[in-house]
């Protein structure tokens, strides 16, 4: 027996295998360590654990890895294409639901009853604090004005006052003060 696959204590082994890790790797490794067995090794007889151990013994384990290895492959492709399938019907029939929805909500839109058999609720819209509208007409102010909007009447106004008179009006006679004379 190859003693160098053994650790003994505070020594490392020298030649050591990788353990599997994918499902493959693992099924891969089992196959394999059950045809040696049955090549180099079919009249084994071992006690481990206390229980008796033999080439036919382990190779039923190692199919019964095998198996539920290959039954879980088989399971998550079904999985996978379970949820392929249902991408596929949501994205076949997201428009249509949705326009119906639309629908629901414009025929009963204030209705609240109708609408909770259908799972909806009304829409709500938020009511704007009298701080959030004094912040938006601030905004808005500045950025009229950083932009140099004004409006139709402003304008009006503006283009009147830079109009000059054509006809100048003669100023009043200034009044005359009367003196009585008797």
């Amino acid at each position: 027996m190859n003693r160098a696959c053994w650790p003994t204590t505070g020594a490392t082994p020298t030649t050591q295998q990788k353990t599997p890790t994918s499902n493959a790797d693992r099924t891969a490794a089992d196959r394999q360590l059950k045809q040696g067995l049955t090549k180099r090794l079919p009249n084994l007889a071992l006690t481990i654990l206390g229980q008796p151990v033999t080439t036919a013994t382990v190779s039923a384990l190692l199919d019964k890895r095998i198996a539920a290895v290959d039954a879980a492959v088989q399971a998550h492709g079904a999985w996978q294409a379970a949820v392929q399938a249902v991408r596929d019907v949501f994205a076949q029939s997201r428009a249509v639901i949705l326009a119906v929805r639309r629908y629901i909500r414009i025929l009963y839109e204030n209705d609240a009853a109708a609408l909770a058999d259908f799972g909806m609720q009304p829409g709500t819209r938020k009511v704007p604090t009298a701080e959030e509208k004094a912040q938006a007409t601030a905004k808005r102010l500045t950025t009229r004005k950083q932009r140099g909007i004004v409006s139709k009447k402003a304008l009006q106004a503006a283009a009147t006052a830079e109009t000059p008179a054509t006809s100048p009006q003669p100023a009043a006679p200034a009044a005359t003060p009367t003196t009585n004379k008797s």
